[in-house]
């Protein structure tokens, strides 16, 4: 398990499966998490519904469904976190 924050935002491992979990909120955000980075106060992620953006400071949560949609300073991150 990753604990981002003051404990609000984790990824929790499950039996077949990661995912990102608000656990304030008690939301699923990325149910199936396949890789993950931490850059500062951001958590760069690629899962089953795409690729998301959490800021763990602030709570803010960007998601997109493609790579074309990402800006390219975080469309690069995401590709360097894919060849890993």
């Amino acid at each position: 398990m990753e604990i981002y924050g003051d404990g609000t935002f984790q990824i929790m491992s499950g039996p077949t499966s990661n995912g990102l979990y608000n656990n304030e909120t008690q939301e699923d955000i990325e149910f199936i998490v396949f890789k993950y980075k931490e850059i500062k106060t951001l958590v760069y992620i690629i899962g089953e519904s795409g690729y998301t953006i959490l800021n763990y400071q602030t709570g803010e949560i960007k998601k997109y469904k493609k790579m074309d949609e990402i800006p390219n300073k975080e469309k690069q991150i995401f590709i360097e976190i894919a060849k890993e």
